[in-house]
C-alpha cells in the first residue's frame, strides 16, 4: 500500500483529493491510447535511425556524427508535441459537454481539486513520449558532437516547450465544451504567441530598415528551440536562459487562466438556458441587436423547415467569423499605418484575400461538423425522424442553413476582394502579360469564395463525416490545408518581403498562371458532381447510418476508413459482433462477482 502524503496541509490535501481522478485519467489513457506501445515505437524508431546514420557518417566523416545526431533527437523531440493539443483537448472540454463537471463539484471535490488532477494525469500522460528518447539525448554530447552547454540547454528545452503546450491545450479545453474547438484554439493560440514577436522583428528587419533588438525574440518560445537547433551559433547562451524563463512564464499564466476559469465555467454551465442567454444578451446588447433582428426575421423559415431555422438561430459561428475577419483586418491596417510604403501590394493583398477565405471556410465547416456530430451523438436526429420531417429535409436544412447564414460574409468578401483587386492596380505600373496574370489569380481566389456559399462539396464531406462517426475532430481531418495552399502564402511572403514586383508577367508566370486557373475550374466541376453525389447518398443511408451504434473515437477501423467515400464499416454484421461481445462481457461479469 503506497503511502500518501500528509493531509494536513492544504497542498497535501489537494493532492490527495486529486489522486482518484489522477487514477481514472491514467486508467482511461491506458486503456484507448496505448502508452506503453507509443513508446517502444518512439523510441524503436529514433534508436534504428540513429544506428543509420551513424553507419552511413562513418563510413564517409564520422567527425559530424554528433551534431547529426542531435539535430535527429531534436527532431524526435519535437514531434513527441503533436499528440499533445489532442490528449489534452478533452481532459475538461469532455467533463463539461458530457455535464459531469458538476456532478465531481457536487462529488466533494473542489475546483482546485479538479485542475490540480487534470493537470497531473495530463503531466504524466504527455510526457511518456519524451521520456522514450530522453536517455538518448546523451549521445551526442558523448560523441563529441555538441558541447555541455548545449547537452544542459536541449534537456531544459524540451521538457519546458512541451509543458507550455499542455499549459496553452488545458487552457483551451477549460474555455470550449468540444475537443475540436480546444485544438483548433490550441492551435491558434500556440501561433499567435510563437509567431507575433519573430513576425514584428521581421517586419523590422525587412520594412523599416532598423536593427531591432532580440528583445522580441526572446518572447517567442519557438526563439529557444532554433537557438539549440543551432547550437548558440545565432546567439549566446544567455539569451536561451532569458527565453527559457518567458517560455515557463507563459505556461504559468496560462495555467492560472485555465484554474481562474475553472472556478466560474462550472457554475455558469449549471445555469439554466434563458437566464445565461438574458445575461449575455444585457452584456452584449449592441452587438446582439443585429443577430437578433436576423433571428426574428428567419421565423418564418420554421414552419418551412425547422432543420433550416435552426441553423439560422444558432448565431456564434456568424460572431466568430465577423471577430476573425474585423480582427485580421485590423492586423492589415495596423501594418499599413507602421509601414505605408512597404506594406501595400499585390503579395500583400493576395495573401490577405488567402487567410480570409480559409478563416471563413474553416468556421463553416466546423459549424457544419458540429450540428452533425452533436444530433448524432446526442439522438436528435432519431427523435427528428419521428417527426413528419423527412431525411432530405433534415439534411438539406441544415446544409442550406449555413448557405443562408454565410451569404452576408461571402458578399463582404467579394468587396473586399474587389477592392483589393483594384487597389493593387494603382500602386505600379502594368504591363499586358502581368495585369493578365493578375487577373487570372484573382479570378481563382473569387472563384474559391464563390464556392463559401454553402452546399460546396468540402461542407457535404465534412457532414457526412461527423454524421458517421460523431466526432468533430474527426470530421475537422478532412478539412486540412494542403501543400498547394501552404505554399502559395510561403510564395506570397517572399515576393512581399523582397518587392520584385510579383506578378511580373513574364512567360512563365503566364503559363502556371493559366494552368492554375485551369486545374480550379476542373477541380471545382468534379469537386461539385462528387458534393450531389455524396449528398443524394446521405441522404438516402440517413436513417441506417443513425441506427447504428455510435463508433469509439480510439477504434482501429479509423485507420482503414475512407471516410470521403465509405460509410463507417459497421454494418448489420458488425453490429451483431458488437451484441454479442457486450453480452459476454456482462455473462462473465455476472459470473465473477458469484
Amino acid at each position: 500500500m503506497p503511502q500518501l502524503p500528509d493531509a494536513g496541509s492544504a497542498d497535501s490535501g489537494e493532492l490527495v483529493a486529486s489522486l482518484p481522478l489522477v487514477e481514472r485519467e491514467l486508467r482511461v489513457a491506458l486503456r484507448k491510447l496505448n502508452p506503453r506501445r507509443r513508446r517502444l515505437l518512439t523510441a524503436f524508431a529514433a534508436i534504428s535511425i540513429i544506428i543509420f546514420l551513424l553507419l552511413a557518417v562513418s563510413v564517409a566523416e564520422g567527425r559530424h556524427s554528433g551534431g547529426l545526431v542531435h539535430a535527429i533527437l531534436l527532431f524526435f523531440g519535437l514531434l513527441t508535441l503533436r499528440s499533445v493539443p489532442g490528449r489534452v483537448a478533452g481532459a475538461i472540454a469532455g467533463e463539461r459537454r458530457n455535464g459531469t463537471l458538476g456532478i465531481l463539484i457536487v462529488s466533494g471535490l473542489s475546483s482546485t481539486d479538479i485542475f490540480v488532477g487534470k493537470l497531473f494525469s495530463a503531466v504524466l500522460i504527455t510526457f511518456n513520449d519524451l521520456l522514450a528518447i530522453f536517455p538518448l539525448l546523451a549521445l551526442p554530447f558523448i560523441m563529441g558532437g555538441v558541447s555541455f552547454e548545449v547537452f544542459i540547454a536541449t534537456l531544459c528545452c524540451l521538457p519546458n516547450l512541451l509543458f507550455f503546450v499542455l499549459a496553452v491545450s488545458l487552457f483551451a479545453s477549460t474555455v470550449t465544451k468540444e475537443e475540436a474547438s480546444a485544438q483548433t484554439w490550441t492551435n491558434v493560440i500556440l501561433l499567435a504567441v510563437c509567431g507575433v514577436a519573430p513576425a514584428i522583428w521581421v517586419s523590422q528587419q525587412w520594412f523599416a530598415a532598423t536593427a531591432t533588438q532580440s528583445f522580441w525574440l526572446t518572447l517567442s518560445p519557438a526563439y529557444g528551440v532554433f537557438l539549440v537547433f543551432s547550437k548558440f551559433g545565432a546567439a549566446s547562451a544567455q539569451l536561451f536562459w532569458i527565453n527559457s524563463l518567458v517560455t515557463l512564464g507563459w505556461s504559468v499564466l496560462f495555467l492560472l487562466g485555465a484554474a481562474g476559469l475553472l472556478q466560474r465555467i462550472w457554475r455558469s454551465d449549471e445555469v439554466s438556458v434563458p437566464v445565461q442567454s438574458s445575461q449575455v444578451q444585457s452584456r452584449w446588447r449592441f452587438i446582439n441587436k443585429f443577430f437578433d433582428r436576423q433571428r426574428a426575421a428567419s421565423r418564418w423559415m420554421l414552419e418551412c423547415n425547422p432543420a433550416l431555422w435552426q441553423e439560422l438561430a444558432d448565431t456564434n459561428p456568424l460572431k466568430l467569423v465577423w471577430l476573425s475577419i474585423g480582427a485580421l483586418v485590423g492586423i492589415w491596417l495596423l501594418g499599413w499605418a507602421l509601414w505605408p510604403a512597404q506594406w501595400a501590394g499585390p503579395a500583400n493583398f493576395f495573401l490577405t484575400a488567402t487567410v480570409l477565405i480559409t478563416i471563413v471556410r474553416t468556421i463553416q465547416n466546423h459549424a457544419t461538423a458540429k450540428r452533425f456530430a452533436v444530433a448524432r451523438r446526442d439522438g436528435a436526429f432519431e427523435l427528428v425522424l419521428t417527426t413528419p420531417l423527412s431525411a432530405a429535409e433534415v439534411v438539406e436544412g441544415h446544409l442550406e442553413g449555413r448557405q443562408v447564414q454565410f451569404k452576408p460574409v461571402v458578399r463582404f468578401l467579394f468587396l473586399l476582394e474587389l477592392f483589393m483587386a483594384l487597389a493593387g492596380l494603382m500602386m505600379r505600373q502594368w504591363t499586358e502579360p502581368a495585369l493578365f496574370t493578375y487577373f487570372c489569380l484573382w479570378a481563382v481566389l473569387a472563384m474559391w469564395t464563390w464556392n463559401l456559399r454553402g452546399g460546396n462539396a468540402s461542407s457535404v464531406r465534412v457532414a457526412w463525416t461527423a454524421l458517421n462517426s460523431a466526432q468533430v475532430t474527426y470530421a475537422m481531418k478532412g478539412n486540412k490545408i494542403g501543400w498547394w495552399w501552404l505554399l502559395w502564402c510561403v510564395w506570397n511572403i517572399f515576393r512581399g518581403l523582397a518587392g520584385d514586383g510579383f506578378p511580373s508577367g513574364s512567360g512563365v508566370e503566364v503559363v502556371i498562371a493559366v494552368m492554375i486557373a485551369f486545374v480550379a475550374c476542373m477541380f471545382t466541376m468534379i469537386r461539385h458532381r462528387e458534393a450531389q453525389a455524396q449528398l443524394t447518398r446521405m441522404i438516402t443511408e440517413f436513417r441506417e447510418i443513425i441506427r447504428e451504434p455510435i463508433p469509439d473515437p480510439h477504434d482501429p477501423r479509423y485507420a482503414h476508413w475512407l471516410h470521403w467515400t465509405q460509410r463507417f464499416p459497421w454494418g448489420w454484421a458488425g453490429f451483431q459482433d458488437q451484441v454479442v461481445e457486450r453480452n459476454a462481457r456482462r455473462r462473465a461479469e455476472q459470473a465473477r462477482r458469484r
